[in-house]
C-alpha cells in the first residue's frame, strides 16, 4: 500500500515539476531497459533511489552506481531531484523510512547491508557487509557461500568463506574478495552452509 501511494504520490510531483520548470525533461531510459530496474537483490531499483532521496534527502552510493550504470548519471540526477522534491511536498513518517534490508542466509542467517567495491588493479571484487546470528545458538565457526549470477542468471562464481565466533543475536561484518569483476554481476546470494 505505501509502495502505491508513493508512485501516485511520485506522478502528482513529477506532474507539478514538470509543469513548473522547465529544466527538468522527462527522465528517458535507454529502449531496452525494463520499467522495473532490479538491483543485485532483485528489487526495483529505480523505485528505492527514488525512495531514498524521498525519505532521507540521500542513498547509498552503491545503489545509485548500479542505477546510472543502468540509466546514465544524467537520469539518475533527475530521480534523485525528484525524489528530493516529492520528499519536500510530502512529509513522511519517520517509521516509512526504510531501515537496511534483512535477508535470509537459511539457517536462522541473515545478511544484511551488502555492497560491492571494485579496485582498478585487478578482476576482483570485494563484497563487504554483516551478518545477524539469530539460529538460536552460539557458533565458534559458520562457512557460507557466496554464488554470483550474470544478468542470464548463469553462475559466475560459487566460493566459501568462514566467519568466527558469531553468538545468537549478534551482528558481525564480513568482507571477502571473489573472483569476478563487479560490472558483470547481474545478483548474488550468500547462503549458510555449516558450522559448529
Amino acid at each position: 500500500m505505501k509502495k502505491i501511494i508513493l508512485i501516485l504520490m511520485f506522478v502528482v510531483v513529477a506532474t507539478f515539476v514538470w509543469s513548473q520548470e522547465e529544466a527538468l525533461n522527462v527522465i528517458t531510459l535507454p529502449k531496452d531497459t525494463e520499467y522495473i530496474i532490479k538491483d543485485k537483490e532483485g528489487e526495483d531499483l529505480l523505485f528505492e533511489v527514488l525512495r531514498s532521496f524521498a525519505t532521507t534527502s540521500r542513498c547509498e552510493k552503491s545503489k545509485v552506481d548500479q542505477l546510472a550504470e543502468l540509466i546514465g548519471e544524467e537520469a539518475v540526477r533527475k530521480v534523485a531531484e525528484i525524489g528530493f522534491k516529492l520528499g519536500q511536498v510530502y512529509k513522511f513518517p519517520e517509521e516509512e523510512v526504510e531501515k537496511p534490508k534483512e535477508r535470509s542466509c537459511g539457517g536462522g542467517f541473515y545478511r544484511t547491508n551488502i555492497s560491492f567495491k571494485s579496485y582498478e588493479w585487478t578482476d576482483m571484487t570485494e563484497i563487504i557487509g554483516e551478518i545477524i546470528n539469530r539460529s538460536g545458538k552460539d557458533y565458534s565457526m559458520i562457512i557460507f557461500i557466496i554464488s554470483t549470477y550474470d544478468k542470464n542468471d548463469k553462475l559466475l562464481s560459487s566460493q566459501q568463506f568462514l566467519m568466527n565466533d558469531l553468538e545468537n543475536g549478534q551482528k558481525k561484518s564480513f568482507s571477502e574478495l571473489i573472483d569476478v569483476k563487479e560490472n558483470e554481476i547481474s545478483k548474488y546470494s550468500i547462503k549458510f552452509d555449516t558450522g559448529m
